[in-house]
């Protein structure tokens, strides 16, 4: 199991552990969504090594820079 798919599952989890009704509604899917999407907003290693294009101009702190604020886009209210 790779490492951003045991961050997702255990963030997941915590968010899903303070509901106990059969079926969630949809404002806890939200709740849930962010919660995933914000464990995945530190890349892995190897999310930053996929994302380097060879330009020397970027270092491995702008591609990572770069992925977050990604991230941080996906979870703003539109």
């Amino acid at each position: 199991m790779s490492e951003m798919v045991e961050r997702v599952a255990r963030a997941a989890m915590e968010v899903t552990k303070q509901y106990d009704c059969g079926e969630l509604k949809l404002k806890h899917h939200y709740e849930i969504a962010r919660a995933v999407i914000a464990a995945m907003r530190n890349p892995t290693h190897a999310m930053v090594e996929a994302m380097d294009d060879g330009n020397p101009c970027r270092t491995v702190g702008d591609l990572t820079r770069m992925y977050e604020r990604a991230i941080d886009a996906a979870t703003e209210p539109e």
